[in-house]
């Protein structure tokens, strides 16, 4: 019986499915959201930043290649070309690099004005895809992503971002450049899925991360970074699995099937999803800003969706009527002949 997760376990090939893609994305988009919640329990261990990202990467990799050789093999796909693996790989250190910049940002300007920052990326990524296609951005998605923004702020930064006058600017600049890193890894992947398809694609570009990773750790790691502590040990390796790996993998196909463009969009749920989690399980503060702003991005998606939904239904009930307008004059001219085998008639029929 076919499950979504029977759909994700196959190598790669599927027919583009954006209402499937959509849910790969959003079930990727929920899954990351707790990795902020699991972060500060391994935080709070006394594990530094430092390690938890290293381990993180170093932890996931295996577990890429692994999943990923073993769903491969179940297709017996052909060997990837050199070129796309390459390609792949370089596409990872993008990743790596949005995530350094990252960690500085929100060190630098803490953690609410660098979520704002950086799920600019949306737009930086319809603006790539315009270029690169030479097509303006649809009306609605730029619609979309600027009230999904707005909501971001009231949910990321309740406060307002006047907060970022007392701070170090040079925080703005770098989650200004993980924006712009994580865009061109988001419409780079999609490049590199259709010669890969989004598993290999997987593999390959973590695989780019963790050798980055390798050689940049001399240079900003110390021998304290890597005390580590049995408890925080367990909570990484959950994050790992469940909010690192899984959701990649799901990722990947969600933006092979829906797009770089839609699937980006669809991300902007993250934040409101980790505030409203942090609430719950971590007893955090929820304000009525932040509601209002989580309440701003989810309704801003789902009247995107919504729109999409009934216009792929318009446009399949307008192919639907021209098929069976087609077929009546041939009815009619050839009168009680047998119908041609290759016609929607006789497909009907069988």
């Amino acid at each position: 019986m076919g499950t979504p997760m029977v759909v994700f376990m196959s190598e790669d090939r599927a027919p583009t499915s954006p209402s499937h893609g959509a849910t790969f994305v959003l079930v990727a988009t929920v899954l990351f959201a707790f990795k902020g919640i699991l972060a500060r329990l391994v935080l709070a261990t006394g594990m530094s930043v430092v390690a938890v990202v290293s381990l993180r990467v170093l932890l996931a990799t295996p577990l890429y290649l692994g999943v990923g050789a073993l769903l491969v093999r179940r297709r017996g796909s052909p060997p990837a070309p050199l070129g796309a693996r390459v390609e792949a790989m370089l596409t990872g250190a993008f990743f790596l690099f949005a995530a350094a910049c990252d960690f500085s940002a929100i060190h630098r300007i803490g953690a609410g004005p660098s979520r704002v920052i950086l799920f600019s990326f949306p737009g930086f990524v319809l603006l790539i895809e315009a270029a690169r296609t030479r097509t303006r951005p649809r009306a609605a998605e730029l619609v979309t992503f600027a009230l999904a923004w707005l909501g971001l702020v009231g949910v990321a930064a309740p406060d307002g971002l006047r907060t970022l006058a007392d701070r170090d600017l040079s925080g703005v600049f770098f989650a200004l450049g993980g924006a712009v890193a994580y865009a061109i890894f988001v419409t780079a992947s999609q490049r590199s899925m259709r010669s890969l398809g989004a598993v290999r694609f997987t593999m390959y570009s973590n695989v780019g991360t963790c050798a980055l990773l390798v050689v940049a750790l001399p240079f900003v790691a110390s021998r304290a970074d890597f005390v580590l502590d049995v408890e925080g040990l367990g909570w990484l390796t959950l994050m790992v699995a469940l909010c690192t790996v899984l959701p990649f993998f799901l990722l990947s196909q969600g933006i092979e099937r829906a797009g770089a463009g839609p699937a980006s969009l669809l991300t902007l749920v993250g934040p409101p999803i980790t505030v409203v989690a942090a609430y719950v399980l971590l007893g955090e503060l929820l304000t009525p800003i932040q509601v209002a702003g989580a309440a701003l991005v989810v309704g801003s998606i789902s009247w995107l969706k919504a729109r999409d939904a009934l216009r792929a239904r318009a446009v399949a009930a307008r192919t639907a009527s021209g098929a069976r307008g087609a077929a009546s004059p041939a009815e009619t001219s050839v009168g009680n002949a047998p119908t041609n085998a290759g016609s929607p008639a006789s497909a009907g029929s069988l």
